[in-house]
């Protein structure tokens, strides 16, 4: 009988089995997981997976759109094997992200409680994006100076705004924002991230929308994406949601990844696939948080020097090779719009600035959240991720090391590792008369395997 070779990517398995084989059969038994809950029915489409090279047998479904048929995409339990062929498993078809978004408890913190305000008045602390309500007095005879000049000029007296800019999308609408509610209107400035440049009148809205200040907070890691929606008037976060990074398909860390972008268009496959996981996440995080998209000004995005330049589409190869070089500490504030985000033309994407090749803006992130380079005690702190780095100091000094901690778990020999998702053992004891073991698993569940902070809690237990 003639065989099939079926070799399934990312993970580089290879499986061969008889011609006429089902897809999804011969995913089990070479033991890769696929998301199915049908049956094999073909109704809910979670078994989609990308023919890379070769073809399969039918496959298609009323689930798939013509354009991701086009790219090669099938349901695996309608796939029949006719040929040797490469497949490649969608992050989505393969893990549950569900688990990253499991509900608890959640302090809401004020501007009060963070003190934004007396940071405000030390000079400590100026917002990047702030929304003014500005009320000018009508044009007439006697005053027949430009639109623009009357709101630059109602800035300085009214806020002590100077060496302000309008860019074109707001002069274009700016005559009939300004007689819209006469006269008052509320602008948004955007602030310089190096002193001696100008800040930007980005936006103006008629009336008072002071209030509905929003901002967006991603952090792109290795394994995950996670964002928030926050109100930058009150500190209160409205909406959040995680989800895996996309670019699993492709190499579960960043080297490996490094090493797909290198090969003919891979560079622009992960930048298309991360930013299409972001625009998920925006999607679900505006739904949830009822927030106009048009009030979202500003987004932050925190990630780690490679993930960063593979989310801007700037070539990483040399942050792998000696002597480990990234293309920039500090990256231009720019329209999130122009790096593919699904938000209103005037928001603005801040990407926090890098260390070193393996330091990079999430680190940047959590120090500054943590607010330890603000104080005297000495602190450590530890981010535990597929990349993991560690930083001890103060105000006065900060040093760092990282490390790859998945990698890392992988030689460490690890028989039953898995992913945080349902089935995993995330919390463990055990008694020290009786040695009797009593294990939590995500999901509250029999027992799949071991993710890593089961795994390291499970050690400390021992220990």
């Amino acid at each position: 009988m003639k065989t099939c070779t079926i070799t399934f990517l990312p993970y580089k398995k290879d499986i061969v089995v008889n011609d006429g084989e089902n897809l999804i059969r011969a995913a089990m038994e070479a033991g890769i997981h696929i998301n199915a809950s049908c049956g094999g029915e073909g109704v809910c489409g979670r078994c989609r997976i990308c023919v890379e090279q070769g073809t399969v047998e039918d496959g298609l479904s009323e689930r798939l759109s013509k354009e991701d048929i086009e790219k090669g995409y099938r349901l695996a339990c309608k796939s029949i094997i006719r040929s040797d062929v490469v497949i490649r498993i969608p992050v989505e078809s393969s893990v549950d992200a569900s688990v990253l978004n499991l509900a608890s408890p959640r302090k809401k913190v004020s501007i009060e409680e963070m003190d934004i305000s007396t940071l405000k008045e030390s000079g400590k602390f100026l917002p990047p994006v702030e929304k003014r309500l500005l009320t000018v007095s009508e044009p007439s005879h006697e005053d027949n100076s430009s639109d623009a000049s009357r709101v630059i000029q109602g800035l300085r007296e009214q806020y002590n705004e100077h060496r302000l800019e309008f860019e074109m999308p707001v002069l274009q609408k700016l005559p009939d924002v300004l007689r819209e509610n006469d006269f008052q209107s509320t602008v948004t400035i955007v602030r310089p991230v190096r002193d001696g440049h100008k800040n930007h009148i980005i936006h103006m809205a008629a009336g008072n929308h002071v209030a509905q200040n929003y901002a967006i907070a991603i952090d792109i890691g290795t394994t995950t994406v996670y964002a928030e929606v926050l109100n930058t008037e009150t500190g209160e976060i409205l909406a959040s949601y995680g989800d895996f990074n996309g670019q699993i398909s492709y190499g579960e860390d960043v080297i490996s990844r490094i090493v797909f972008s290198e090969k003919g268009d891979g560079a622009k496959k992960l930048q298309s696939v991360v930013v299409n996981t972001i625009n998920k996440i925006i999607e679900k995080i505006i739904h949830r948080s009822k927030v106009d998209i048009q009030d979202i000004s500003m987004i932050t995005i925190a990630a780690n020097t490679s993930m960063t330049q593979l989310f801007l589409g700037i070539n990483p190869r040399y942050v792998r090779r000696a002597p480990y070089v990234p293309a920039t500490m500090f990256y231009p504030p720019c329209k999130a719009v122009h790096l593919g985000l699904n938000v209103a033309d005037h928001a603005i994407a801040l990407m926090y600035p890098c260390v070193s090749s393996y330091v990079g803006g999430d680190i940047v992130a959590g120090v500054m959240g943590s607010g330890m380079y603000n104080t005297d005690e000495l602190t450590l702190f530890i981010d535990m991720g597929t990349n993991a780095e560690i930083v001890i100091g103060n105000k006065e000094w900060l040093t760092c090391a990282a490390c790859s901690a998945g990698p890392a778990f992988e030689g460490g020999g690890v028989e039953h590792g898995m992913r945080a998702s349902k089935g995993a053992i995330e919390d463990f004891s055990i008694d020290p008369i009786t040695f009797e073991p009593m294990i939590l698993t995500i999901g509250n569940i029999r027992p799949k395997g071991i993710c890593g902070s089961g795994l390291l809690t499970m050690l400390a237990v021992l220990f």
